[in-house]
C-alpha cells in the first residue's frame, strides 16, 4: 500500500471517527489535500453568513476535560506526579505521542492524520539556517531545538524509569519534535486557563484576521465556527491567526511554518547593543542615568513605531560633560522621558543611531535590493525558489525594510532640528 492509499484511509478513519464523536461539519465543506497548503478545507457550494461551520464538544478535544476522560490514569498521574520536570505544553506532547503509537488509544485516528512534516524553522538544514544571516529568528530556532532536545532527556529518562510504556524505542526525539510541533501550530487557546489540540477546528489553514471569513466560538461545552461572510463554492475557507495579539513573519515561521509577502505590524528585529568600551566618556553616570530610566541594552524594533527606549539610550550615550547635570535635571521629571535633552545632544543621538542602524544594515550578506530582485524573479518564474528558502528571504526583506525605515525617519527627524 503507498502513501497517498494510507492518507485516504486515514482520512475515511478519521471521518467516521468524527461522526461517532458528534462533531459536526457542515455538508457544505469538503477535506481536501492542495499542493501549496497541504490538507485544508474547501466549500462545495455556497455558504451564506451566519451558517455553521463545524462544531466540536468540548470532550473531544486534546484539552484539560478530554485528556481526564481518554488518557489512561496510570499515564496521567506519572505526568502530573512529575510537573516539575513535565510542563504542560510537554505533557501534551507526550500524551500525542502515546496517541499516536497505541492503536486503541481514544485520539489514535486524529493523530493518525495530522501532518508528518513541517516547514517550521526548527526543520531548516545548516544551509537554511545560515541563510537567515543577521536574523535573530536564527538564535531563537537553535535555542528552541536545544531546549527541545533538553527537556526530552530529562523527561523520557524520567518517564521510562516509572512505566514500562515509555521503555519503546518509538519514543524518540524526533517524535517529541514533531508532537511539540504539531502542538506549537495547531493548539487552540479555549479559555483563560486552558488549551490544546481540537480535532477539525485545526485543518483549517489561518490567514490574517481581516480576510477570513470564520468567527470561533469557544463556549464551555463546544468550539463552534460560523461564517463571518457569504463563503462561495470553491473558495478554500481560513480560520483568521492573531486573533489576541498581532503576530510577526519571524514568529509566524517558527511556530506555523510559514511567511506572509505583506509586511505584518507584528514585524520585530531584536537588537541588542554592546556595552560601554571602557574608555567611554562620563561611563559611570550615563550607566547610573540608564538604570534610572530601566533601560537596558536590548530592544524591540518595530515597523511603522520609533523606538523610544533606544532613542533615550543614544540620547544618554552622546552625553557630554556640560550636559551631565542638565540629563540628571531632565529625567526627574517623568514627562521628559521621552523628550529630547537638548538640540546638540538630539541630532548627535539621532546621527548615533542612523549610523549605527546603517553599519548594522550593511553586515547582512544580502542587500534589501537583492532580496526583492529574488521574490520577484521567483513570483515571474525566472527562478524557482524552494519553499523554506522563499520564507527566509521574506524575514530578511521584513527585517531590511523595518531598519531602512527607521534609518530614514531618523535622518528626516535630525534634518528638521
Amino acid at each position: 500500500m503507498n502513501d497517498s492509499t494510507n492518507v485516504i484511509d486515514d482520512l475515511v478513519t478519521f471521518k467516521q471517527w468524527m461522526d461517532d464523536e458528534g462533531i459536526y461539519l457542515n455538508p457544505s465543506l469538503d477535506i481536501v489535500k492542495l499542493e501549496d497548503y497541504g490538507r485544508s478545507i474547501i466549500a462545495n457550494t455556497l455558504i451564506k453568513e451566519g451558517d455553521v461551520l463545524i462544531r466540536v464538544p468540548r470532550n473531544v478535544m486534546m484539552s484539560r476535560t478530554g485528556i481526564e476522560l481518554h488518557i489512561p490514569k496510570e499515564i496521567r498521574s506519572i505526568i502530573d506526579s512529575n510537573r516539575d520536570d513535565i510542563g504542560s505544553t510537554d505533557g501534551q506532547a507526550v500524551y500525542l505521542m502515546y496517541s499516536l503509537l497505541n492503536k486503541d488509544s481514544y485520539w489514535h485516528q486524529y493523530t493518525s492524520i495530522l501532518p508528518k512534516q513541517f516547514t517550521t524553522s526548527i526543520y531548516f538544514d545548516q544551509d537554511e539556517m545560515k541563510e537567515l544571516q543577521l536574523s535573530k529568528l536564527r538564535y531563537f530556532t537553535e535555542s528552541r531545538l536545544s531546549g527541545i532536545e533538553r527537556h526530552y532527556n530529562v523527561i523520557f529518562k524520567k518517564l521510562s524509569s516509572l512505566n514500562d510504556e515509555f521503555k519503546k524505542k518509538e519514543y524518540t526525539f524526533e517524535l517529541f519534535k514533531w508532537a511539540l510541533s504539531c502542538i506549537w501550530s495547531r493548539a487552540f487557546s479555549l479559555s483563560s486557563d486552558d488549551g490544546g489540540m481540537v480535532p477539525l477546528a485545526d485543518m483549517f489553514n489561518a490567514i490574517e484576521k481581516a480576510k477570513s471569513k470564520v468567527r470561533p466560538d469557544s463556549r464551555a461545552d463546544q468550539l463552534i465556527y460560523y461564517a463571518s461572510k457569504d463563503i462561495e463554492r470553491g473558495e478554500q475557507v481560513f480560520t483568521p491567526y492573531g486573533v489576541y495579539k498581532t503576530i510577526g513573519n519571524a514568529q509566524m515561521l517558527m511556530d506555523y511554518g510559514f511567511a506572509f509577502d505583506d509586511p505584518s505590524e507584528g514585524d520585530t528585529i531584536q537588537l541588542t547593543l554592546d556595552n560601554f568600551s571602557d574608555d567611554e566618556l562620563y561611563i559611570d553616570t550615563k550607566i547610573d542615568l540608564l538604570e534610572q530610566l530601566d533601560i537596558v541594552r536590548e530592544f524591540n524594533l518595530k515597523r511603522n513605531q520609533l523606538p523610544q527606549e533606544l532613542l533615550i539610550y543614544a540620547r544618554v550615550k552622546n552625553l557630554k560633560e556640560n550636559e551631565l547635570q542638565l540629563a540628571k535635571e531632565h529625567y526627574r521629571n517623568d514627562d521628559n522621558r521621552n523628550k529630547p535633552v537638548s538640540r546638540r545632544n538630539e541630532k548627535t543621538a539621532l546621527r548615533y543611531l542612523s549610523n549605527y542602524l546603517s553599519r548594522y544594515l550593511d553586515s547582512y550578506e544580502t542587500t534589501l535590493s537583492d532580496d526583492l530582485e529574488l521574490l520577484e524573479k521567483n513570483k515571474e518564474k525566472k527562478i524557482t525558489l524552494s519553499y523554506n528558502m522563499l520564507n527566509i528571504i521574506r524575514i530578511r526583506k521584513g527585517e531590511k525594510e523595518i531598519l531602512k525605515q527607521l534609518i530614514d525617519s531618523f535622518d528626516k527627524i535630525r534634518e528638521h532640528l
